[in-house]
């Protein structure tokens, strides 16, 4: 046994898997955990460790305007969370395509679509010349449009 916050625990029971390092109060719940894991937060009426709001890594309440800490696919403005969208990240300061995925008109595609080519530099789809129905960059087409042929 060991005193935490004024109230004795022992170390060798089993917590909620919500509970950090299975410091808890009532072995096998989450009532009167001691501290809370990530993707949790502690409330005190009663003290137990309640989940966060899906956007949240990190937070001190419920809802996503008590975030500490973001979601992948999310960054942080004041305490709230702001969604970047799927198949994105936050990265260096904005919302950005997550690895795999390309820009076109707004959104995060895995595939660009006949007539586009995936530009890896930029993470962006790009239109084939205006010739060009299938290519892998500006200058290199694989398939031509109607009434048009390679050479």
């Amino acid at each position: 046994m060991k005193q935490i916050a004024g109230k004795m625990t022992c170390t060798y029971h089993v917590c909620d898997k919500s509970c950090v390092n299975g410091l808890c109060i009532a072995p096998g719940t989450q009532a009167d955990c001691v501290a809370c894991k990530k993707d949790y937060y502690i409330s005190y009426t009663p003290t137990e460790c309640l989940p966060c709001d899906i956007s949240c890594n990190r937070c001190t309440g419920s809802g996503n305007r008590n975030c500490i800490n973001c979601a992948k696919s999310s960054y942080l403005e004041g305490n709230i969370c702001v969604y970047c969208g799927d198949n994105y990240i936050y990265k260096d300061g904005k919302c950005q395509c997550d690895k795999g995925f390309f820009l076109k008109n707004g959104e995060c595609l895995a595939d660009c679509g006949e007539g586009y080519f995936k530009n890896l530099k930029h993470k962006r789809c790009v239109a084939c010349h205006s010739d060009c129905s299938i290519c892998t960059s500006l200058e290199e087409c694989q398939a031509c449009v109607s009434g048009f042929r390679l050479f």
